[in-house]
């Protein structure tokens, strides 16, 4: 099961669609997969990021530095940052604050993109 290191409400509430999708936006997925992973990424965001329901209040840099805090304590899993409609891998062998560092590049990509700059 795929998590989404930065939760896509909140990445919709301030105008990330990007960010927001449940199948086009890169997901982490742990290698192997374990019960209980995907809750213990839940678990090591929810007190620096709030419920996942609620909007975002700060920028789109300020919800990246939230969501990788606690993350040093799920360092223990690592695995994939893939892109699941595509399969497409951007990263392996990551733990998961090194695949939300490889997230935001593609973010900032995602970005420039839009703004038609190259």
């Amino acid at each position: 099961m795929g998590h989404h290191l930065v939760p896509r409400g909140k990445a919709a509430s301030i105008g990330l669609a990007h960010l927001a999708t449940e199948y086009d936006t890169p997901s982490f997925f742990p290698i192997p997969y374990s019960p209980g992973d995907h809750e213990a990424l839940h678990r090591a965001q929810r007190p620096h990021i709030g419920k996942l329901q609620r909007p975002w209040n700060g920028t789109a840099d300020e919800l990246f530095e939230a969501a990788g805090k606690g993350l040093d304590s799920v360092a223990h899993l690592t695995g994939e940052l893939r892109i699941p409609s595509t399969g497409e891998v951007l990263a392996s062998g990551v733990t998961p604050k090194e695949a939300l560092a490889k997230l935001k590049e593609w973010h900032e990509q995602q970005m420039r993109g839009q703004s038609g700059c190259s």
